[in-house]
């Protein structure tokens, strides 16, 4: 399914004219293609790979000063790739998660709080980000 997408958003970049975005569609696609070739992927699977090629940019563009022509080009790729992801949830998302699902808190152990959440989430087919999980349940402490 995601392969198809992607082939999707390759398809319109080259209409545009788009090089850059065809390219990491490409790029994208190659990897999960090769990744496929040695196992069979689950869609989680791919996804991750999506998000292994977007770290990428992002750790890239760290290193890399403000004035750099490169810079817009990673951040059009970074653009292009989020775009094949389900949507990320907000830290709104996040605590409607937690209060909805009752998910069960472990008092003052933000650790093993946040691996309960986010095995609840996973259990649910629900993205979020770690990072966001902990501050979220930070808060909730302290407030």
């Amino acid at each position: 399914m995601l392969e198809k997408k992607i082939r999707l958003h390759v398809t319109a970049a080259v209409q545009r004219k788009d090089n850059t975005e065809r390219d990491i569609l490409r790029l994208a696609l190659s990897e999960i293609e090769r990744e496929s070739s040695k196992k069979d992927l689950t869609e989680e699977q791919k996804e991750n790979i999506i998000r292994k090629l977007i770290k990428s940019n992002v750790s890239t563009l760290e290193f890399m000063d403000d004035s750099n022509d490169g810079r817009d080009i990673l951040l059009r790729e970074i653009d292009a790739l989020k775009v094949l992801l389900p949507k990320e949830m907000t830290k709104e998302d996040v605590l409607a998660f937690i209060n909805g699902y009752n998910v069960e808190l472990i008092d003052n152990n933000v650790g093993r709080s946040v691996g309960m959440v986010m095995k609840a989430m996973k259990e649910n087919n629900i993205v979020a980000d770690g990072k966001l999980v902990k501050q979220v349940i930070t808060e909730m402490f302290d407030g």
